[in-house]
């Protein structure tokens, strides 16, 4: 098995080595096989939880099977969460999804190399945000084929669903994805547009705050000038009338007394 491409990270899982001639497979159906498992960490050992397949042959099933246990060991330190990534094998390939938690790892073969990688990786993403319904799913002692006959009717019905990569109900339903994240894209853009205001606004505000606060400090410092000087003028008025009337009374009394006399 070879690595053909990966998105989101680059670093590619490990190649699976055929063992023998018998590893050529063809394959009846366009996907074959699909599982998910809870990927080894340490103290944690490599888990499947759950497949579904349309092997023609008990020995099919089994080496089918054997690839994706190698997938899930190798998964812990080929894999970073998030990761996807194709693997030709023979004539198909092997579409392997690990969630972003890095929990589980999901794995589609298909038939053929031409089958659309968006599919493959859609049906992924479905069968996730199922499986993110199932608590069980993320427990560390969940046991092999503990979600196995859960999830037989979900995973049939997806594979069903997308098996025919040319049917117009698929495009159409991809269509409606691919409009539903253009959306989403859009308003996750607008909410970091709109933080950005905010952030605008925010740090106009405190702008704003601190020109008010210089502006009541000189208002202050004004009023307090203004006062001080209306205080030095009231005083001088008061002094001037003062010495009027001790002028008048000077001036007129003594006139008066000499008169008297």
């Amino acid at each position: 098995m070879s690595e053909t491409s990966t998105s989101r990270r680059t670093r590619p899982v490990s190649k699976i080595e055929k063992t023998n001639a018998a590893a050529e497979e063809t394959f009846v159906h366009s996907l074959p096989f699909l599982a998910l498992g809870r990927v080894g960490k340490q103290g944690v050992p490599a888990v499947t939880l759950a497949t579904y397949d349309c092997a023609d042959s008990e020995d099919q099933r089994m080496r089918v099977q054997e690839i994706f246990k190698k997938l899930l060991a190798a998964g812990q330190k080929k894999l970073t969460a998030g990761q996807k990534t194709r693997l030709q094998w023979n004539e198909g390939s092997v579409c392997c999804m690990r969630d972003n938690g890095g929990t589980l790892l999901y794995c589609l073969i298909t038939a053929n190399m031409d089958y659309p990688e968006r599919f493959a990786y859609q049906l992924l993403t479905d069968l996730h945000q199922h499986v993110l319904g199932v608590t069980e799913a993320f427990q560390p002692d969940a046991v092999e084929y503990s979600l196995h006959e859960a999830l037989q009717g979900p995973m049939r019905d997806l594979v069903k669903r997308y098996e025919n990569p040319n049917s117009p109900e698929l495009e159409a339903a991809m269509s409606k994805i691919i409009v539903t994240k253009q959306r989403m894209q859009s308003g996750i853009n607008q909410m970091g547009a709109n933080r950005q205001e905010v952030s605008d606004l925010e740090a106009s505000t405190s702008v704003l705050a601190s020109q008010s606060f210089a502006l009541q400090g000189a208002g202050r410092d004004l009023h307090n000038r203004l006062w001080w000087q209306n205080t030095k003028l009231m005083s001088a008025v008061a002094c001037v009338i003062i010495v009027a009337v001790v002028l008048m009374i000077w001036h007129f009394f003594p006139r008066g007394s000499e008169e008297t006399s």
